[in-house]
């Protein structure tokens, strides 16, 4: 049987934390579905600015957690120099940073695939062959 996914969309906002750092805020383009903003799921995400790809990426957790991570993780990159947990956040920051804005379409899958994010990160893999094959990139 063949299961279609698909995206749920978000709004990506330039937020700022309480020291007045660039944070980004998702908020669902249909407030109806909102699933990719829950723990427990296994889900893709691609970040998206107009019709350019800026990542493509897996997550188990809630995404608002997935960006927080992100971005505190490329702050401490540039406060300190050093990777947070060998993990130095989303290189597209500073370019979100100037236009304020981005999309992130995110693909929750069903919950046979929670513990098996071999098969997530292999979709993972073969969407971002499709990108680069399209963009050129």
């Amino acid at each position: 049987m063949l299961v279609v996914y698909r995206s749920e969309l978000y709004q990506l906002e330039l937020s700022r934390t309480p020291n007045g750092s660039a944070s980004g805020k998702l908020v669902p383009a249909n407030a109806a579905v909102a699933t990719g903003l829950q723990d427990e799921r296994r889900k893709l995400y691609v970040v998206l600015a107009g019709k350019e790809v800026w990542y493509v990426g897996e997550a188990d957790c809630a995404m608002q957690v997935r960006m927080q991570r992100g971005f505190a993780a490329y702050r401490h990159l540039k406060k300190h120099g050093t990777k947070l947990g060998g993990y130095g956040g989303y290189k597209w920051i500073p370019e979100f940073t100037k236009k304020k804005s981005a999309r992130v379409h995110v693909f929750v899958f069903d919950e046979k695939f929670d513990d098996d994010r071999v098969a997530i990160e292999a979709i993972e893999g073969e969407l971002v062959f499709l990108i680069r094959q399209r963009t050129g990139g």
